[in-house]
């Protein structure tokens, strides 16, 4: 009996493995081009933020010490002080203001460049 089962067996062929791991692996492709870009777009803003006033945050610091060390606690009242901490502010939100825009603007072209590819290959 078990010769016969042995017997009556098809084998599938060598390469079958292969392409159905090449099809599995283009569908995700695919689908990942289709969800990816949104999110990654969302959470490299958020990095961008975390990062550029995180280092905002910690030069403000470092001024604050340095004027506290030459000028006393009297300095944070001074308006030189604040004009400081406005500029740097002001200026940090602007390069933050850049990167997301520059951002935007390569995705979008990345979005153009997929579409011209994907009409291409149809």
């Amino acid at each position: 009996m078990r010769e016969l089962v042995r017997y009556g067996k098809t084998s599938a062929p060598e390469n079958l493995k292969y392409r159905i791991m090449h099809q599995i692996q283009t569908e995700q492709a695919l689908k990942s081009r289709q969800e990816f870009p949104t999110r990654r777009r969302q959470e490299n803003i958020w990095g961008e933020f975390k990062t550029i006033f995180g280092i905002m945050y910690a030069v403000l610091a470092a001024i604050a010490a340095g004027a506290f060390f030459i000028r006393g606690k009297d300095c944070f009242l001074s308006t030189q002080f604040w004009n400081t901490v406005i500029v740097v502010a002001s200026v940090f939100s602007i390069f933050w203001m850049i990167t997301c825009l520059d951002s935007h603007l390569r995705e979008k072209k990345e979005k153009k460049l997929l579409s011209k590819k994907d009409k291409a290959g149809e």
